[in-house]
């Protein structure tokens, strides 16, 4: 256990012992309810396990220990849980970009995802070519993010807008501070997955214009229909 969960246990027995707490309270109390425990496998290898204690004050004075303890293990369902939460935050993501890309003019879009791609390929180059100084990959970096960020904004893409500003925010401590190649990496790390979520822009689109595209052959078909009937 982390020193945290240990203090408070130390606490939360004191407490238990004292007999003076009822055992709701103490139920409610109980530190050690959902936690996650580091388990020490040798060999350099730990595993993380999601884990439920409960305790029970024996009221037999003559019983060897004054606490039964039941212990489960809920790393399967503490696990579930957290990918059903995060399939819940990407539909909701995905639900919030369909809505910011619905009003935007889809040439327009196509126009901003190509411009997009080759400044990102522009400047992935300038990294792989290995003959350029880190100052220059950096300011190169800055400005690419900030011209994006910009373009992103003005066609309301807020959520991708955001993400770019971040890893601006990142690349501007860099210059200040100063870098180490490897900070040179984990930039090149967050530009793939800026490029991953324009690559999520272009599937949304694709599937609106698909969207629109079937809804409009749906509506001359049933206008046919009903001609044909009258």
């Amino acid at each position: 256990l982390g020193s945290k969960d240990i203090e408070a246990s130390r606490d939360y027995f004191g407490l238990f012992l004292s007999g003076q707490v009822n055992e709701d309270l103490l139920q409610d109390i109980n530190p050690l309810d959902d936690i996650s425990v580091v388990f020490d496998r040798g060999r350099g290898e730990t595993e993380i396990k999601r884990l439920h204690f409960q305790f029970i004050r024996v009221a037999d004075r003559s019983a060897p220990w004054p606490i039964l303890g039941v212990v489960t293990d809920r790393t399967k369902e503490y696990e579930l849980k957290l990918k059903l939460e995060l399939e819940e935050d990407e539909h909701k993501q995905a639900m919030e970009n369909i809505f910011q890309i619905i009003h935007v003019d889809p040439v327009m879009l196509k126009e901003f995802i190509g411009d997009t791609e080759a400044e990102i390929e522009a400047v992935n180059e300038l990294m792989r070519q290995g003959s350029h100084k880190g100052e220059l990959i950096l300011n190169e970096l800055f400005q690419t993010a900030h011209a994006i960020k910009g373009n992103a904004a003005l066609l309301g893409l807020k959520d991708f807008a955001g993400k770019v500003h971040l890893f601006e925010t990142k690349v501007k401590a860099r210059i200040e501070e100063g870098h180490q190649w490897k900070n040179l990496l984990e930039l090149t790390i967050d530009l793939a997955h800026i490029k991953e979520s324009l690559e999520k822009i272009r599937e949304l689109i694709t599937k609106i214009l698909r969207f629109q595209t079937d809804t409009r052959a749906a509506g001359i078909h049933q206008t046919h229909c009903g001609e044909i009937h009258g």
